[in-house]
Formats: structure tokens, C-alpha cells, sequence
């Protein structure tokens, strides 16, 4: 038992319809000093919660698989009650695929059968830790399954690198080879019936992509396949690990780059995206968050998974789809994707990386497509006096709101920058600069 009888501030709540199972959890947690709440069914325990009681359980643990109400059912009824308790299930061995899907329905720990009274009250303890801000780090659901699922397709999991509301991405590597991937393995269970279809779609289409293209600044395709290691058959994507950060850590966390770093990634990032759309692709997502740079500077795209395809009919060109803050003034009005998006996106990515700030920003999201499309952005050279002529005059010309007035190919871009790198970034003369904006258009405010 604890010390001081702390434990008795906390009750439980058990969900096992095994007689033995029930019983020896009860009588252990009391014996240590918790105050118990037992229930042979899901269907009791619910009603016992929905019942108000003021001596609401701290923690439900509760079976996998129950008659009349499983434990994923009852995780669902407590969601669709507003009903928030963390939830430790207990499963046997052989129903990996449910323990699975309850850690991603937002459970906070799992049990096997037989049961460890040690285990158990470690994994206890862990969790009422973690809810009360304690030294334990919060559960990982990617983590948690990574202890269930080591391998996917030929390739064996080695650790979670991120997760997404609808995918998990692993780093992972053949048996027998050390050459690591990355492995982005797509979630079915999270989204309904009528949306798996277009996710599946969308995920195929973004290996498609990919798989077109071959350049030093895209995260490079090496295949797609399907889980069979569950029932689900969930689709997945191997493709070249790049050992970076994305550019928003970067300016989020207000990482230092020297000007040359700077103007390097832009031009990596233009080069990249001149092989995308050669490639008949529009990404449609260009930001900081799709973008991988490494310490040395070395800038790669990812993430195709909104991309634009020539033929495609997976989208409508009146779906809007990509981030508000990056897109251009004509796709926020009709929505219609080609590749003039994509470089003004850059302009934006540029700008921020450049200034610390989007040219636009707002939390109203009307309000913020009406800048876009109505307003300029403030002078970069206004923000950053220092900022050479030429390179605020490239950005000019990324965030023209024509897109006829715009770079037409990004490769111009690349061309623009080297000329700019080769001048030794020194500014033109005042008569030149002056005659630059007497004809062109307005650019800044």
C-alpha cells in the first residue's frame, strides 16, 4: 500500500465480465489502498457513469471484449456522452488488432492477460502520474502501438518520427540491410466509411507522385504496399529517410540561418518544385511544414498528399484544399490548382523565412482571404533594411497577385537567385532601382 493511505483519493473503475479476473483486480487495488468501483458488464459500468455520481472514477479499466458491451464500444459511448476518464484496457495476447484500435481511439495503456499484479500497478501508477503532470512523459499512441506492431510489409519498425490525424510515420529498414526509410503508414480506422475511399484514393495518388519524380531536393519514393500484418490492410508508403527538421521548427523556434543559408534553401526548394511541375504535378501545399532541412542546410519537399495530377478527377477544381495562409489570391477565389500556385506559396515560405513573418495573418479566416486577395504585404526592406534590393524585388515577383506577373517556371527562380548570388548580393544602382519601380506594379505597402 502507498504511504500515508495517499491511493485513497483515487477510485477505480473495472469493466471484466471473467468472475476471477474482476475479482483479483478489485481485491488487489484495494489492498493498496484504492477505493474500487466493480462492474461484470460495459453496459453496468456506463450506466454507473452516466449516473453523475459526484465520486466520479479517477481511471476505468476495463476488458476488450465483453458480451452486450465491448470495451471499444463502451470507449465510444463514454465519447458520445462527454464522458472523459483515462481508459486502461485489458486484452488476451491474440487481439492485437483491438488493442491497436482502443490505443487509437485515445486509450492510455493496455494490459495482457493473464494479468501482473506488478505490471498492472506500475501502468496504474504511470497513468495517474501523467494526469497529474508528473514526471511521466504523456502516452504516445504511435509509440504504443510501435510496442505491438514491429514490422510492416518487408520492413522492420524502429521508431515513430511523427503522427497525423489520419497516418503514422515510422522510421523502419529492411532485415538484414542498414539502409533506413521512412515508412508512412496511412490510418483507416479514424475516418468513416464514405471518406475511406477518397483517403485510400488520395494516399495512392501521393505515392503516384512521388514516384515520378526523381531529384536531390524531394524526398525520394521506394514503394507502396499493404499492411498484412493485421486484418486491415491499411496502405503505406516507403520512401527515403532524411535525417532534418521542418523549416517551421526552424522559424518557429527562432533558429538561427545567415542570409546565404537563407536564400539557399529558397533555391533548393524552386529547383525542387521546377522538377514537380515539369512532371505535370501541382503540390498545392508548399509551407514550412512540407519542407525537411537538415543542419548543414539541405532543404527536401515533402508530403504530396493533397498534390495535383494532369487527368486526375479525385479532386474537382473547385476544392479548395491546401493551407490558408500560403495560398495564392486566385486559388482563394476559385479554387483552380496549377503551378503559378505553387510559386507564390514559395513567395510566402520565402518571406517568412526571410522576415520571421507571413505577408498576411489573421485568426479570422475571411478575413485573412481577403488580405490575400485585396491587400499588400508590408516592404520587406520596412521590416529588414538591410534586405538587398534584388532579393526583396524576387519576392516581389513570387507575390505578384496576377499570376501572369509572376515567375511563370520556377526553374526562373533558381536562375534569378545565382545571378543574385553571383553579383555577391551587392545592390543595384539607385538609377536602376529607381526605373524598377516606376514600371512595375504595385508590390508592397
Amino acid at each position: 500500500m502507498s504511504d500515508d493511505g495517499k491511493n485513497l483519493t483515487k477510485h477505480i473503475l473495472i469493466a471484466e465480465d471473467e468472475d476471477g479476473i474482476r475479482r483479483l483486480m478489485t481485491v488487489f487495488f484495494e489492498r493498496e489502498g484504492y477505493r474500487v468501483s466493480s462492474f461484470e458488464s460495459g453496459l453496468h459500468a456506463l450506466d454507473f457513469l452516466k449516473a453523475g455520481d459526484a465520486d466520479m472514477p479517477d481511471l476505468l479499466i476495463t476488458d476488450i471484449s465483453m458480451p452486450g458491451l465491448s470495451g471499444l464500444d463502451l470507449m465510444d459511448q463514454l465519447k458520445r456522452n462527454n464522458i472523459s476518464i483515462p481508459t486502461m484496457i485489458v486484452s488476451a495476447s491474440q487481439d492485437r488488432k483491438h488493442v491497436i484500435e482502443a490505443l487509437r481511439k485515445g486509450c492510455s495503456d493496455f494490459l495482457d492477460k493473464p494479468v501482473n499484479k506488478e505490471d498492472m500497478l506500475a501502468r496504474v501508477e504511470a497513468i495517474f502520474r501523467r494526469e497529474e503532470g508528473g514526471a511521466d512523459l504523456p502516452a504516445d499512441t504511435a509509440a504504443s502501438i510501435l510496442q505491438i506492431v514491429r514490422k510492416i510489409g518487408n520492413y522492420e519498425l524502429l521508431k515513430v518520427l511523427g503522427e497525423g490525424c489520419s497516418g503514422t510515420v515510422f522510421l523502419c529498414r529492411k532485415p538484414g540491410t542498414q539502409e533506413q526509410h521512412a515508412l508512412k503508414l496511412l490510418r483507416l480506422n479514424v475516418v468513416t466509411e464514405d471518406e475511406k475511399e477518397n483517403l485510400i484514393a488520395r494516399f495512392i495518388q501521393e505515392s503516384e507522385a512521388i514516384s515520378r519524380i526523381k531529384h536531390p531536393n524531394i524526398v525520394n519514393f521506394v514503394e507502396f504496399g499493404y499492411n498484412d500484418e493485421d486484418d486491415s490492410r491499411n496502405p503505406y508508403i516507403v520512401m527515403e529517410y532524411f535525417d532534418g527538421k521542418p523549416l517551421s521548427y526552424y522559424i518557429d523556434h527562432h533558429k538561427h540561418f545567415d542570409l546565404a543559408t537563407k536564400i539557399g534553401i529558397i533555391r533548393q526548394v524552386s529547383d525542387a518544385l521546377s522538377a514537380v511541375h515539369d512532371a505535370g504535378i501541382c503540390h498545392r501545399d508548399v509551407k514550412p511544414a512540407n519542407i525537411l532541412v537538415n543542419t548543414d542546410g539541405k532543404a527536401k519537399i515533402t508530403d504530396f498528399g493533397i498534390c495535383h495530377l494532369p487527368a486526375s478527377n479525385l479532386t474537382m477544381t473547385t476544392e479548395m484544399m491546401g493551407s490558408p495562409g500560403y495560398m495564392a489570391p486566385e486559388y482563394v477565389e476559385s479554387g483552380k490548382p496549377d503551378k503559378s500556385i505553387d510559386i507564390y506559396s514559395l513567395g510566402v515560405v520565402a518571406y517568412e523565412l526571410l522576415l520571421g513573418r507571413r505577408p498576411f495573418e489573421s485568426d479570422n479566416l475571411m478575413e485573412l482571404a481577403r488580405k490575400i486577395v485585396h491587400d499588400y504585404p508590408l516592404e520587406p526592406r520596412k521590416i529588414a533594411p538591410g534586405m538587398p534590393l534584388e532579393l526583396q524585388d524576387i519576392l516581389a515577383k513570387m507575390l505578384r497577385k496576377d499570376p501572369k506577373k509572376r515567375y511563370q517556371n520556377a526553374s526562373e527562380i533558381v536562375l534569378e537567385l545565382d545571378r543574385f548570388k553571383e553579383s555577391g548580393g551587392r545592390s543595384r544602382g539607385v538609377l536602376n532601382a529607381f526605373m524598377k519601380n516606376v514600371t512595375e506594379s504595385r508590390d508592397w505597402s
